[in-house]
């Protein structure tokens, strides 16, 4: 078993997407070194950049609950809120 995240509103993750699995009806993203829940919805826009380095931001946005955005190097690191 591993611990997961739920990202707040208006915080971001950033980092390499390792792996992406289904549990429970959600979407569990392997970024950097934690496990993002994300909602299914998105594993169809997330799958084409496995291994490639991502930002998923959470929003109080009606329809646009997450923004998702392939990212340069430059960028930060994921560290999951600690």
């Amino acid at each position: 078993m591993f611990e997961t995240y739920h990202l707040s509103f208006y915080e971001e993750c950033i980092g390499i997407i390792n792996k992406l699995h289904i549990e429970n009806g959600l979407l569990i993203a392997s970024i950097g070194k934690i496990f993002l829940v994300l909602p299914l919805e998105m594993e169809e826009q997330m799958l084409p950049h496995i291994g490639k380095r991502v930002a998923v931001l959470r929003t109080d946005i009606p329809g646009k609950s997450y923004l998702f955005r392939v990212v340069s190097d430059q960028d930060g690191e994921c560290d999951g809120g600690e």
